[in-house]
């Protein structure tokens, strides 16, 4: 049993529910070392841009802002590794304008149901059509507005993206270098150390 598994061992199904945000992190990161040979150089935790689009009735970012969209519902599991979801806005915004930390995915067909208590719960819960392969919740645990939103324009040529995010598109090192999560706005945590998280895992 190497150093990394006893680590893991130590943080139990339950607490991982409950730690504090820099804990999170550190979890998340073992998570991901425990996964690789002693040949393959540790994985950094990544971040994803993801779209968000709008509807006639439903802003979706906006529910998130307001705080009462707390999951985000994908018809993907994403890797453990990933910690953060940059959202793009699609049309008439098209641009990045907010990033979101997540805590540990919510498998539907697995995990006992969601807390009532946030938009789409009770269809996620339900098995409602509208939700059919909507089957991982990601619980959002900080809302952080980007000060100069990242036009679709700058994504394409200064960070080499091809176009409109469809799908997960991993975020580029050049963005996450210069579009530092600490040096924005943050809207709300449920973390105890709030904007210290970045702050710290930078370290």
């Amino acid at each position: 049993m190497n150093n990394t598994t006893k680590r893991l061992m130590s943080f139990s199904p339950v607490s991982r529910h409950t730690l504090s945000c820099t804990h999170l992190r550190s979890f998340n990161k073992l998570c991901s070392e425990s996964n690789m040979t002693s040949s393959t150089a540790a994985a950094p935790p990544e971040d994803i841009i993801l779209s968000m689009a709008h509807t006639p009735t439903e802003d979706y970012m906006q529910q998130i802002v307001q705080r009462v969209k707390t999951h985000e519902f994908r018809k993907r599991l994403y890797p453990p590794s990933i910690l953060g979801i940059w959202f793009y806005e699609t049309s008439p915004t098209s641009s990045i304008t907010h990033i979101c930390e997540i805590g540990p995915t919510h498998v539907r067909s697995r995990d006992s149901p969601l807390v009532e208590d946030g938009i789409g719960h009770e269809g996620y819960n339900a098995h409602h059509p509208d939700w059919k392969g909507y089957d991982y919740a990601y619980p959002l645990v900080s809302c952080w507005r980007i000060k100069e939103p990242i036009s679709l324009a700058r994504m394409k040529e200064h960070y080499g993206l091809g176009g409109a995010p469809r799908g997960m598109v991993y975020v580029p090192r050049r963005m996450k270098d210069e579009v530092k999560w600490v040096e924005q706005w943050l809207i709300w945590s449920n973390c105890e150390y709030g904007s210290v998280w970045q702050a710290v895992w930078s370290e």
